[in-house]
């Protein structure tokens, strides 16, 4: 079945059909049809080449029925706007529910060409090449969008449906098994998998001797975090297939969570090596020797991110600054990732400064204040603000490669941050002789793999209120978002709730800035702390991120960090263990 349209965030033209263009899309987004036809008619009366009304005029008509009509108007707009991967997609949206299928393909390949990760157009290619009976072709588009995004339930269903037809029960039941995982509410998933096992009466029959089996289930197994059994899978995989790059690459991250970076170093080349274009293993690869210490290997490596649709931008036809002296120019700094990665590397900025140019910078909204603090920044911005003229431009995490940073050349001269006069105001009760900051969980965002993420480095408020179990110990939670909410079933005395007073990181900082020490997990919280020269203890999974790199339990990057890691995975328990040890020995 086709996918939901795609629907690319509206620009009008002009001020005098801003009004109206917008009233059609609100309608549009109600389900209110025919007021919204209405609508964008007359904005295309007053303006007959407005490309995003013509656009989303035909995606309403192929929603209510007019697949011919839809096909006329969003081919006007793709003429008057050739780079337009929205309307390419919606086009063969529409040509697909005409049964034009080979149309449809191509529409769908112009759409990726314009934007490789484009995934519900790789999943719509692999649902033609199926009913066409091409189910090597299909299974191809399918692992493109798994490659890009390893949770997205959808496409596992429907791999496990082309299995099916062609009698790879293993392969099948594997990928039923994780689009469940990641949805569980997916009843088609739940009645062919038991289909399935109603045929096989065994789960000795659902492994077959393929390497897509024992790859599919790999997968499986790495998301069930049975990490040693999708390791054995995937090694088995590999045997019965040596040229299976999407092996090779899944292999070494199971690798890379169990510590062992030598080889995971060595399947990512491999998978390279087997397919030189292969985007998430030059990433992933970068990644791995960034954790491993090699910067300069890494660095370069790491740049294939900007290839991915969520890194790049695309805000600017600006040359990508190549580190040469700026002589006056204005260079633009823009974020890519999490708070944590902005706030860890606006470091550079001064450096930059000292090139001759002048720098401005385009950052997340809670970000703003506290950046305005930073040397050697003339203006912030937020993402969602117009910046002035610039003549070069920078992703944050590409500049340690245009300065050709090194482990020993890492700027870590701390504070470069600093906490603003007013802001929140903390109160110490009486007894207290160590004032904490606290943050249990790790910040969520919406990128491919961030939930796992997310659960691999949260911890639990419970095992930090052992802490209190010091006497003299106030802890104060620094906590944002949804996981604040764990403060209602612990209330006491001696755990003062700040997330009130956290409008922004301009208000953490003043918090911060008034406590002793910070204790959390890997989260936007220990890179302010950081970057504030506050002493910070950081809780780290089994398997951190890269930038904490591996057995050291300090960080050249803050000179006033100490890490403590996970020696099991999964095991808070044993960290906080260590972490009240050496509270107490503070008070000695």
């Amino acid at each position: 079945m086709p996918t939901q349209l795609s629907t690319p965030n509206p620009h009008p033209p002009t001020p005098d059909s801003q009004s109206l263009f917008q009233t059609a899309i609100q309608q549009h987004q109600a389900g209110q049809f025919q007021q919204a036809e209405t609508l964008y008619r007359q904005v295309l009366q007053e303006q007959p080449d407005q490309v995003e009304a013509l656009h989303l005029l035909g995606v309403l008509l192929h929603q209510t029925g007019q697949h011919q009509a839809a096909v006329e108007l969003i081919s006007t707009a793709i003429a008057l706007k050739p780079d337009y991967p929205e309307a390419m997609y919606n086009l063969g949206l529409a040509l697909q529910e005409q049964g034009q299928l080979e149309e449809a393909i191509a529409y769908y390949e112009k759409a990726l060409n314009l934007k490789p990760d484009y995934l519900d157009a790789h999943n719509n290619v692999g649902n033609i090449l199926k009913v066409q009976g091409k189910f090597a072709e299909a299974i191809a588009s399918y692992q493109k969008v798994i490659d890009l995004k390893a949770d997205y339930p959808k496409v596992y269903f429907n791999l496990g449906t082309v299995f099916q037809q062609q009698n790879r029960v293993a392969e099948s039941a594997a990928c039923y098994h994780r689009a469940i995982q990641i949805q569980p509410d997916y009843p088609e998933a739940r009645r062919h998998l038991n289909t399935l096992v109603q045929r096989c009466k065994s789960a000795d029959l659902l492994i077959a001797q393929t390497a897509e089996a024992h790859y599919a289930l790999g997968i499986l197994l790495h998301g069930q975090n049975q990490i040693q059994e999708a390791t054995a899978y995937l090694r088995q995989a590999i045997h019965l297939k040596p040229d299976y790059p999407a092996a090779y690459k899944a292999l070494a991250v199971t690798l890379v969570d169990q510590q062992n970076l030598a080889e995971a170093i060595a399947c990512y080349q491999r998978a390279i090596h087997l397919q030189p274009d292969y985007v998430m293993a030059h990433t992933n690869l970068g990644w791995v020797l960034l954790l491993a210490g090699r910067y300069e290997e890494g660095w370069v490596e790491y740049e294939w991110r900007l290839r991915l649709e969520r890194y790049n931008s695309n805000l600017t036809d600006a040359p990508q600054w190549d580190g040469s002296p700026l002589k006056g120019k204005t260079i633009l700094l823009h974020t890519e990732q999490g708070l944590g990665d902005t706030i860890q590397f606006i470091r550079y900025a001064p450096r930059i400064a000292a090139l001759g140019g002048r720098v401005i910078v385009r950052c997340q909204p809670a970000l703003v204040s506290l950046l305005r603090s930073a040397p050697g920044i003339d203006q912030v911005f937020g993402r969602t603000q117009d910046v002035p003229a610039f003549n070069v431009h920078c992703p944050l995490l590409s500049v340690p490669k245009t300065l050709r940073t090194t482990l020993h050349t890492i700027p870590a001269q701390v504070p470069y941050l600093f906490p603003s006069k007013s802001g929140v105001k903390i109160s110490t009760l009486p007894g207290t002789r160590l004032t904490v900051g606290i943050a249990w969980a790790s910040g969520y965002f919406a990128q491919p793999g961030a939930y796992e993420t997310y659960l691999q480095k949260s911890c639990s408020l419970a095992l930090f209120l052992r802490l209190l179990d010091i006497p003299g110990v106030t802890l104060y939670s620094l906590q944002i978002g949804r996981d604040a909410a764990a403060i209602d079933a612990h209330k006491q005395e001696r755990l003062q709730d700040l997330s009130p007073q956290l409008k922004d990181f301009a208000a953490t900082a003043s918090a911060i800035a008034q406590l002793d020490l910070i204790i959390s997990v890997d989260t936007a919280v220990v890179h302010l702390a950081g970057a504030l020269a506050k002493p910070v203890w950081v809780l780290l999974p089994f398997a951190p991120d890269w930038r904490w790199m591996i057995d050291r339990d300090d960080s050249p990057w803050y000179p006033t960090m100490r890490l403590f890691r996970q020696q099991r995975l999964g095991d808070w328990e044993e960290v906080i263990d260590r972490i009240v040890e050496a509270i107490q020995s503070l008070e000695g």
